[in-house]
This record gives structure tokens, C-alpha cells and sequence, in this order.
């Protein structure tokens, strides 16, 4: 095709081309239609940089590659093939509609550079969400990654068969504008958001309290070995305090009307005597440092529940000055 150096469109679709080639030539080529044939590997485009479209729908393709030089190339229709993964599409920086309906893509690789990319679709695919309602996977966090998409197809994958589907692509891209070919509200986004960012705080909130649980118990198993030693001594324990005003063997928790004392911290006692506390708990603690703030405890006019954990009692009569 040498001497068809000014052909601008060439039509070759429903045919039997097994192989992209000869195509060297056609340096002013804008559309290439290449539609339900036998090709299986992209390849010998490489000269065609003022290709515009390339439509390569209804092949045997497995993979994107040897693209990278059609800078000019604004649509890639590469619908019904099968294609597994979506890989990171340099070069192709004037690209705007990407298809690739029936594949097999699972896989996504990242694009943000992809400025002029407003048009995906990938109905009836394989991508999915990684576990839970809200989790994604890196290849959806890549996908909406593209922030300029305005219409975006992704029905008949894993991913719309979890009920916050919609919620989370619409709220992952401010941009979007068509959702499986329906128009996506003002009102839809808004709420999309509120549920995103809820969901968002709620697992923070998870984590905060994953990680005080765990501190918590820090705390605690250090106070518990120290107690089991009897080497309440500052200089053996490593832990934060848990209270700069009680040292760093105690550890003290107001758990609603609960006060919880671990160790040294009976000292605790006396900056919640004017509180509601209902319920006193005592753990890894000597009765004879508690004896001393016995008054204290009986102004707790509201207490209803003692609690004595690890104390070493071993009768009755030790805790008698607080009963009576």
C-alpha cells in the first residue's frame, strides 16, 4: 500500500486478516476499521501516527500493546475480544473513548495521565469489588483514578451485584455524567458522597478504636506482669503512661458511670468523686492503697456495683471498711 501514502480511511471489516500488516505506508491513515476478524496480536500500527480511530471490535485480542506511538489516536474500540487487563496506555495521550464491552478484563492498571479520557466502557467483564461493601480493589481505585470520565459503562461485572455499586462510582468521580447509560442526578452525587464519606468516617472511627483497644491492652498486660513480679517500679515499666498524673503503672478508664482502676491508679478516685459513677472496678491493685481513699468511695452516693478483680483478698474483713 506504498503508493496510497494520502489514504485518510480504510475499511476492511468482516473478513478473515489474521495479522496487522503492510500498513507501513499509510502515513496519513485517520481511521482504521479492522472489525470482526481474525486478528489475535496488535501489532504493526506503529507508523500510523495520525491515526484518529481504530476500531478492532470482534477479535482474538489478549493483550494492548504496540499502541504506544498513536498519540494522535482519539477512539480504541476494542469490544468483544479478549482482552484480560487494562495496562498503564502511555503514550496515548489524546485518547477519549476507550471500549472494550466482553472481555475479560479483571485487571486495571493505572491512567491518570489519560487527561482527555471521558468515555470507558467495560459492560460485561470480570471487575469486582475485593471483599466487604465498601473495599476495592487497586484495579477500581485505578479506574476511578481517570477523574475526567464523564460516561462510564461497567454493568454485568462482579462489581454491580454489590448493592453500594452505584454509590461508590458515582462518588469516586465528580465528573461522571452517564452511569450505564442513564443520566446520574445532582441528587444522586450529593447523597453518594454523604454514604461515602459516613462509611469512610465509620471505618476511621474502627480503626481509632482498633487502635486504643490495642494500647489498651498494652497497658493492661504491662501492669498485670509487673503486679505478677511485684516490680511496681517506674524504672521497669516501658509502656506510656496511661495518665501522667498516676505514673506509669496504672492505667485508668471512665467507661460511661464505670470507673475501671488498673494498678497504681487509685489516686484516680478522687478526680471523680462529684461524678454519676455507678459501678467501681478494681484490678491488680493491694487493698491497703485503696484503704486510704476509703472516704472518697463512700461519697459515691450513686455506686451500686464493686468490683475486685486480681486484689489478693483473702477475706472478706479487708474489704468490710467499705461495706459498712
Amino acid at each position: 500500500m506504498d503508493n496510497l501514502s494520502n489514504l485518510v480511511f480504510l475499511d476492511l471489516y468482516n473478513n478473515y486478516i489474521e495479522k496487522i500488516s503492510g500498513l507501513e505506508g499509510l502515513f496519513s491513515l485517520r481511521v482504521l476499521m479492522l472489525g470482526r476478524n481474525k486478528i489475535q496480536l496488535l501489532e504493526g500500527l506503529e507508523h500510523l501516527n495520525k491515526l484518529d480511530i481504530l476500531d478492532l471490535h470482534s477479535n482474538r485480542i489478549e493483550k494492548i500493546e504496540n499502541i504506544g506511538n498513536l498519540f494522535n489516536l482519539r477512539v480504541l474500540n476494542l469490544e468483544d475480544n479478549l482482552v484480560q487487563e487494562i495496562p498503564t496506555l502511555s503514550g496515548l495521550y489524546s485518547l477519549c473513548e476507550l471500549n472494550l464491552k466482553k472481555n475479560k478484563v479483571w485487571t486495571i492498571h493505572e491512567n491518570k495521565h489519560l487527561k482527555k479520557l471521558n468515555r470507558v466502557l467495560l459492560g460485561d467483564n470480570k471487575i469486582a469489588v475485593l471483599h466487604g461493601a465498601w473495599s476495592l480493589t487497586i484495579d477500581l481505585e485505578n479506574l476511578f483514578g481517570m477523574q475526567n470520565i464523564s460516561e462510564l459503562c461497567i454493568e454485568q461485572n462482579p462489581i454491580t451485584e454489590n448493592s453500594n455499586f452505584k454509590t461508590l462510582v458515582v462518588s469516586k468521580m465528580p465528573n461522571l455524567k452517564l452511569l450505564g447509560g442513564k443520566r446520574i442526578l445532582d441528587e444522586t452525587k450529593r447523597n453518594a458522597i454523604r454514604l461515602l464519606k459516613k462509611e469512610e468516617n465509620r471505618k476511621r472511627d474502627l480503626e481509632k478504636r482498633k487502635d486504643f483497644m490495642m494500647e489498651r491492652e498494652k497497658y493492661i498486660s504491662q501492669i498485670k506482669e509487673n503486679w505478677t513480679n511485684k516490680t511496681f517500679n517506674e524504672s521497669n515499666v516501658t509502656l506510656v503512661e496511661s495518665d501522667p498524673n498516676f505514673g506509669k503503672s496504672a492505667y485508668v478508664e471512665l467507661d460511661g458511670t464505670c470507673l475501671h482502676i488498673y494498678g497504681n491508679g487509685i489516686a484516680a478516685i478522687t478526680r471523680h468523686e462529684s461524678q454519676n459513677i455507678t459501678m467501681l472496678h478494681f484490678d491488680f491493685i493491694d487493698m491497703a492503697m485503696v484503704t486510704p481513699f476509703i472516704p472518697v468511695v463512700l461519697k459515691l452516693k450513686n455506686l451500686t456495683k464493686l468490683e475486685f478483680g486480681t486484689c489478693k483478698i483473702n477475706q472478706l474483713s479487708q474489704v468490710s471498711i467499705i461495706l459498712t
